[in-house]
């Protein structure tokens, strides 16, 4: 507490980020949110069809298992759909997999971050079925900014970023019936699904880092007015 009492301004990346560090350490604090390059994350090449893609990490709380149990009535509505995982080793997780969707989970693991723009435009739809303790959740903004619909669990701190229905759906969490009716509409309601992805495009445009580097500088000058 002694040397936070020395700082002149606080950040925080959302609302539920501040209210969360709020508890222990109190004071007022910016809202900037965190960023992604848009540079890198954009639409580009050709998509698979039916993909559904996971990234993160193969936790418990990251909600995986409840997308993989979704999977099955998804694949009664899509036979084609299928699911990608990306993240760490799925064998150190316990994740009970239906033996009729065995065949159409790929679990490439781990991948080097400059390959995620290429993961994100090759998905037809992007979920996170997060539990809890996402402050923010950035892999919902590179979906966004690589033009891939999101379907993210209604959390709060993913509603900081996902406007439901405006720039992807909000499911409930630990749910596989919503989870699996929300990539359903995606998938199947073709002028949802651009309308997501416009909304993504515009919504992404708000995180670029150049527009989130001028907010945190503008922050800095405004506590430290000697040096503007």
């Amino acid at each position: 507490m002694k040397y936070f009492r020395l700082i002149h301004g606080r950040i925080a990346v959302s609302r539920t980020a501040r209210n969360s560090i709020q508890h222990y350490f109190p004071g007022e604090y910016r809202i900037i949110p965190n960023g992604v390059d848009t540079s890198r994350f954009k639409p580009n090449g050709k998509r698979n069809p039916f993909e559904i893609l996971f990234v993160g990490r193969i936790e418990p709380r990251k909600g995986l298992q409840f997308l993989i149990n979704a999977l099955p009535i998804i694949k009664k509505e899509i036979p084609e759909a299928n699911l990608t995982v990306v993240g760490g080793s799925y064998k150190r997780m316990k994740l009970n997999i239906p033996p009729e969707v065995k065949n159409s989970i790929r679990f490439p693991g781990f991948i080097e971050p400059k390959r995620l723009p290429e993961i994100f435009n090759k998905s037809y739809v992007f979920v996170s079925p997060a539990l809890r303790g996402e402050s923010f959740g950035i892999v919902l903004i590179e979906s966004m900014a690589s033009g891939t619909p999101v379907v993210a669990s209604d959390i709060p701190g993913y509603r900081c970023v996902i406007k439901d229905g405006y720039n992807g759906l909000n499911v409930p969490p630990g749910d596989p019936e919503g989870i699996a009716k929300g990539v359903i509409k995606v998938m199947k309601d073709k002028d949802l699904r651009e309308s997501l992805i416009r909304g993504g495009l515009i919504s992404a445009e708000h995180y670029s880092w150049v527009r989130v580097a001028k907010e945190v500088l503008k922050y800095y000058y405004e506590v430290n007015p000697s040096l503007s």
